[in-house]
């Protein structure tokens, strides 16, 4: 144990203060994982202060926007190496932070996830018209509902047993969903994508077939031995 001691003592005596960041492996290990998931927006956020191994960026970047994901760069400290981190914004069709102090990290990811995801959001101001779309139980003795002025943007999931029942006009006139549902199994979800009324769908407030739309979802959505008659 001693003759290892004297051995290894030299050894830790050469290490020298330093350290550096290797970004490409990373950033393009979180590119394969983010083009193998499904979702309507795809974007990263590089949080680094850049001064990393040299690398083929703009490449790299590049396939990136090639493949719909986005990049935008926080360089974090005084000595961050702002024209890389600018290039990689700039390729990336995103935004680039320079900030000195770690605290203001959050308020920039919250501000990015508003950002890149207000192209899902359609608002109209003059409103725009549901429709009834397709038979189903939850909308025996429903009318059509009155205008509203925003949603949630989505398609509808492909299966024969998913379901759209109402639907939205949104930009070029394209249909979207406003009510569909989806039973698998004996599993059953459902899902609406304006609001409750506080902003989007404030005139459903007094639109008479609400409240019995509201009480056959979830009496549908109930488990079969709790579910009462409508």
């Amino acid at each position: 144990m001693i003759a290892r001691r004297h051995h290894i003592q030299p050894m830790i005596g050469r290490i020298q203060p330093g350290g550096g960041t290797n970004m490409y492996p990373a950033m393009e290990q979180a590119f394969v994982e983010l083009i193998n998931v499904d979702a309507a927006v795809k974007h990263m956020i590089v949080l680094t202060d850049g001064r990393t191994t040299s690398a083929n960026f703009d490449r790299l970047v590049s396939r990136m926007r090639a493949d719909g994901v986005t990049v935008t760069s926080v360089a974090i400290g005084s000595d961050a190496d702002l024209n890389l981190m600018r290039q990689i914004a700039k390729t990336g069709g995103g935004k680039l932070f320079h900030v000195r102090s770690p605290r203001a990290i959050p308020q920039i990811v919250m501000r990015e996830t508003r950002r890149v995801s207000r192209p899902l959001i359609y608002e109209n101001h003059d409103g725009v018209k549901p429709l009834l779309d397709g038979d189903h139980a939850l909308l025996s003795g429903v009318d059509t509902p009155p205008p509203i002025h925003g949603y949630v943007m989505t398609s509808l999931k492909e299966s024969p047993l998913a379901q759209s029942l109402l639907v939205a006009p949104g930009p070029q006139s394209q249909m979207h969903p406003l009510l569909a549902v989806w039973q698998y199994g004996l599993g059953r979800t459902a899902v609406i994508t304006t609001d409750g009324g506080q902003r989007w769908a404030s005139d459903w407030s007094t639109w008479k077939s609400k409240p019995k739309l509201y009480s056959q979802l979830i009496r549908w959505l109930m488990p079969c031995g709790r579910r009462g008659k409508a």
